[in-house]
């Protein structure tokens, strides 16, 4: 899965914290859907390794394996039920 997120702090140790706007099911036409779920989507703050040497403030693609995204997804939906 690729994002695109926004750098917003630096850290010596080749990682940064990066900021991910969340989609919501209907690519943010929530009117069109009914479901209201715009409320649920709020931004996720990440510390991710800087390879590309990203500066404060740049706008970066992250990467992550599907399967990865699939499991954590999983046990945010299916653990409460």
């Amino acid at each position: 899965m690729t994002q695109i997120a926004k750098v917003i702090k630096i850290f010596e140790d080749k990682t940064a914290l990066v900021e991910v706007e969340r989609q919501t099911a209907c690519g943010h036409n929530c009117s069109s859907c009914g479901a209201n779920c715009s409320q649920m989507f709020k931004n996720v703050t990440v510390k991710a390794q800087n390879t590309a040497d990203a500066k404060l403030g740049e706008r970066v693609e992250l990467y992550s394996p599907t399967r990865k995204v699939l499991g954590a997804a999983a046990l945010v939906y299916l653990v409460p039920i």
